[in-house]
């Protein structure tokens, strides 16, 4: 039983981390102005944790910006 919980612990402290990386390059790409890169990162975070609130904001925010921009 405690293997399984430190086991528990730690995935959920190691799989979140995947997505804050794709986060913080998309958030650097998108300070940048370059909306494509930062999509393409946002969009991999959005893969591996579809249901983060943070992810679905930057998702939505950046393809917001991007239907502004070919407008």
């Amino acid at each position: 039983m405690k293997i399984f919980l430190f086991v528990s612990l730690l995935c959920s402290c190691v799989f979140p981390q995947s997505d804050n990386s794709y986060l913080t390059k998309g958030d650097d790409y998108y300070k940048k102005f370059d909306l494509i890169n930062a999509a393409k990162n946002y969009e991999s975070a959005y893969k591996q944790n579809p249901n983060n609130y943070f992810v679905l904001e930057r998702v939505t925010k950046i393809f917001n910006d991007l239907g502004e921009d070919y407008y």
